[in-house]
């Protein structure tokens, strides 16, 4: 029987293997057939560990990533292509437009800034699509990226997201959910956005992400390139600070409230943020819509910063 965490594929008709693969040292042809998917065992061989694979729809699943009501996570690998990707799953067939409008919109955006997607495609009932495996996973699953990283290296790895935001809004197009959880990052430590919301879409927005959201999208569920921008902002200032802008909030209708009030300047928060950059991220937080700067401006913003930063410190 599979592990539950592959039990609903199984129970689909849909999870083929374990069949016989290489040993990822010696290269040595090994039939896993008679193992349990996800177990370990040693190559004969060589004595490496080797993973014991599933395989859905062509791609060789090694472990569990992530899960949501709506979709799963797995660490996987093309074969073909001899590439880890990380495939995600809808395990809701009614969300499967959802997700294919979703991974249309990926592939419509390359950027540095953004997750790479390799290609998308159904199996039985289920949409999937393979992305690029961030190591570090999102931010919102590893809260201490942010501590493992100094505040130059957040600095410039932030402006990357900034210049994706910039693109995405010459194109006209909005990610309407960026939070950590939607922020991956590799093991350099470079963020990545992810998890776009298709356009017009009335798909529901998952209730978790609610404290990023800017107040028009919270009062009217609008979303535009500034509500991404109050978004991007919001993250950035815990970013360097440590600290969410608005304090403790238990809901929504709290969370709006906090938002017309003054936001402590980040320069009091971590002194090695300089005043401009602190004023543009204050301004980013703005309630209107019409108040926020520019992604560039906040990206040059950054980009001063992180100068004055390092000659500081020469």
């Amino acid at each position: 029987m599979a592990p539950v965490d592959l039990q609903w594929l199984e129970e689909a008709g849909l999870l083929g293997g374990p069949r016989k693969i290489r040993c990822p040292q010696c290269f040595q042809k090994l039939d896993l057939s008679l193992f349990p998917y996800f177990t370990r065992t040693a190559c004969p061989g060589c004595g490496a560990e080797v993973m014991v694979p599933a395989v859905f729809a062509g791609f060789e699943l090694y472990e569990l990533l992530h899960e949501s009501a709506r979709s799963r996570i797995y660490r996987a690998r093309d074969a073909i292509l001899q590439r880890d990707i990380a495939l995600k799953v809808a395990t809701m067939p009614d969300w499967n437009e959802y997700y294919r409008e979703s991974f249309a919109l990926l592939a419509s955006v390359e950027h540095p800034g953004i997750l790479w997607i390799y290609t998308a495609g159904d199996c039985g009932n289920f949409t999937y699509g393979a992305l690029q495996l961030m190591e570090q996973r999102s931010l919102g699953s590893n809260p201490k990226l942010r501590e493992n990283q100094g505040i130059g290296k957040l600095l410039g790895h932030s402006i990357p997201l900034w210049e994706a935001l910039r693109m995405l809004r010459e194109r006209g197009v909005t990610h309407s959910d960026i939070c950590p959880a939607n922020l991956f990052c590799d093991q350099r430590g470079a963020f990545r956005l992810a998890n776009f919301r298709p356009l017009g879409s009335e798909w529901p927005l998952p209730l978790e992400n609610w404290r990023y959201r800017s107040p028009e999208a919270l009062r009217e569920g609008i979303f535009t390139p500034e509500s991404d921008t109050f978004s991007l902002a919001v993250v950035s200032y815990e970013l360097f600070s440590g600290h969410y802008p608005f304090g403790e909030v238990a809901n929504s209708m709290q969370l709006l409230e906090r938002q017309q009030l003054p936001v402590t300047a980040l320069t009091d928060l971590n002194p090695l943020i300089n005043r401009k950059l602190s004023q543009r991220l204050l301004a980013a937080l703005a309630p209107e819509p019409a108040a926020r700067p520019t992604p560039e401006e906040l990206a040059a913003a950054i980009r001063r910063a992180l100068a004055e930063l390092l000659q500081n410190f020469k």
